[in-house]
This record gives structure tokens, sequence and C-alpha cells, in this order.
């Protein structure tokens, strides 16, 4: 086998994997659409490069006022679909969020029973047994350290930030 051959089967190998992987992805906690989010940025995009099209034909005479008007609701529509997909993304990572919240507290719960034997049980053992005891206490005690430390980042996670009054018009050039 040629090494071309190899690399252009190591890539196929590579490509097949991600599109296998694609449809997992897409519906992660990262949005529950991401191609969709990306699209509707881009036909909003779009559509306020339309605007000021528009805008600046109707100024200077050559298109009549309505067309700005429809330009205007066609600018809001693309703009409103694009937050209500950012909304539905805010949500899928809400209750992702609120999962890993659950699921942090339960570990942080778990942990510190753990420490808490742990530590209860180290005056009890012999001087050979304490060594090993006291490095899987220390080794425990920074588990529950980042645990502790898990929740209050998620517990302090910045709120979204109000949905804009729509449309948004393209600044003057």
């Amino acid at each position: 086998m040629t090494s071309r051959l190899a690399a252009f089967i190591g890539l196929a190998l590579i490509a097949a994997a991600l599109i296998l992987a694609a449809p997992a992805a897409r519906a992660g906690p990262a949005g529950s659409d991401l191609g969709m989010t990306i699209f509707l940025q881009r036909q909003a995009a779009r559509q306020a490069v339309t605007y000021s099209a528009v805008r600046a034909a109707v100024e200077d005479g050559q298109r009549p006022a309505s067309d700005l008007a429809a330009a205007r609701r066609s600018l809001k529509a693309a703009q409103v679909a694009l937050y209500d997909q950012v909304d539905q993304t805010r949500r899928v990572n809400d209750a992702f969020f609120e999962g890993l919240r659950k699921e942090n507290a339960r570990r942080l719960k778990g942990e510190l029973i753990q420490v808490r034997a742990a530590e209860a049980e180290l005056p009890s053992l012999s001087a050979s047994a304490r060594p090993n005891a006291e490095a899987r206490l220390a080794l425990s005690r920074q588990v529950l350290e980042g645990y502790q430390a898990n929740v209050e980042r998620l517990a302090n996670a910045p709120a979204a930030a109000p949905r804009p009054k729509l449309p948004i018009l393209p600044a003057r050039p």
C-alpha cells in the first residue's frame, strides 16, 4: 500500500467518524442545532445587507418607500428566527447545566462522606498503613475541593442577556 493511499484511507476514516458523530454533537449541550443557528445568522446578515441597499436606493429616489418597509419586515423576520433559535439553544444549555449542577452536588455529597469516613478511620490505623491512608485522604480532599469549585462556578454562571428590541437596523455608512 502506498503512503498516499494510506493517507487517503486515514482521512476517509476520520471524515466518516466526524460524519457519524455530527448528529450527536448537534443534539448535545452546545446547541440544539448549531448548523441551523449558523444558517439563520447568515440569513439575518444577508437581510441586513439587503436592507442597507434598499435604504440607500430609497434615499436616492430609485425605489419607493414601501420597499424599505418590506425590507425592514424581512430583516425583522430573519432576526426573530435567529433569536428564537438562540432562545431554544439557551433552553437546551440551561437544562444541561441544571443536570451538571445536580450531578456535582451529588458527587460533592459523596466525596464529603468519603473524606469524613477517611478522617475518622485515620487515628485507628497502624503506623505502616497510616502514610498510604493520609495520601488517599489528601487526594480525596483535592477532589472534594474540585467539586466545590465546580458547584460555585455553576452557581455563579452569568445570566443570559435579555432579548433586544427587533429589528436591529444596520448602521448607516
